[in-house]
């Protein structure tokens, strides 16, 4: 069998580390870098006018074709096929960009670039399931069949209330930004053909929760259900979550994983989500 490996960003929340012997996962990082956004506020005193405030922020750059085409070269003098899965390419033009390395890299027929139409730990369940197909000594063609049938079946509902890092990402507009910050509302985004879309807004993240448990139970089977928690230590309970999942799926434990630097700089270190993997 050839010698393969799997190639995703670090927008992926890996549900566990592999056991020996799997077919290596490698990391391409998505560089963070400081940023600021300028709003507009309407004047708290009685005077007309409006007050201009800058918030920090961390948003995500992304690497250079030719950095991109180095490292296919560097893993193409190593193995013989490569299985790259990115991050959706409605969120970030990431994917595009390492189609671009991938077509001028010499013997670019060693590498097959997925579009997950997703991030976070949907992105860390499709990877996974293609370790277990690879593992199990499936070609790279019929690898890569299971994972597109895979997709569709992979839902995220994510809360934040750091529009404002969702706007230098240009995942949201600034209007929004500064609504969310003067109202101290969340909103939930879901992915939806692999770009945010909202679908509801909440006072606080205990809201959230209780939306989630709404949301998993419009499902009748499942795979998977994980939770990403925030970065920042915010007041909510996950029992009645907890519960739902046990009541629906007994055999289905609801997972948590951490959220990392890099969902934090593309959604804020308050977001957190659930994610569910449908049975297909």
């Amino acid at each position: 069998m050839p010698k393969r490996c799997i190639l995703t960003d670090s927008s992926c929340l890996l549900p566990n580390q592999s056991s020996a012997g799997s077919v290596p996962i490698f990391i391409i990082d998505l560089p963070i870098e400081d940023a600021s956004i300028k709003v507009n506020y309407p004047s708290s005193d009685n005077q007309a006018g409006i007050c201009e405030k800058e918030f920090a922020v961390k948003r995500i750059t992304l690497p250079d074709i030719d950095t991109l085409h180095q490292r296919f070269i560097e893993l193409t003098s190593e193995f013989d096929e490569v299985l790259c899965i990115t991050l959706s390419s409605g969120i970030l033009p990431f994917h595009q960009n390492i189609q671009k390395a991938a077509s001028i890299c010499s013997g670019n027929h060693k590498i097959r670039v997925i579009d997950s139409l997703s991030t976070g730990a949907g992105l860390g369940l499709i990877v996974k399931a293609a370790q277990r197909e690879l593992n199990h000594q499936k070609t790279a063609e019929q690898t890569e069949a299971v994972i597109r049938s895979q997709i569709p079946n992979i839902f995220t509902a994510l809360c934040t209330s750091d529009i404002s890092t969702l706007n230098a990402n240009g995942l949201a507009d600034l209007p929004q930004a500064v609504i969310s910050r003067m109202l101290g509302i969340s909103v939930i985004y879901s992915i939806e053909d692999g770009f945010l879309s909202a679908v509801s807004k909440v006072k606080n993240s205990q809201a959230a929760v209780e939306f989630f448990v709404e949301y998993v139970s419009e499902f009748e089977e499942v795979d998977n259900v994980t939770f990403v928690n925030s970065s920042i230590p915010l007041s909510y309970d996950l029992s009645l979550l907890k519960d739902q999942v046990t009541a629906l799926f007994p055999s289905i434990p609801l997972t948590q994983i951490p959220a990392s630097a890099t969902t934090n700089a593309l959604f804020g270190a308050n977001a957190f989500s659930l994610v569910i993997q449908q049975k297909h």
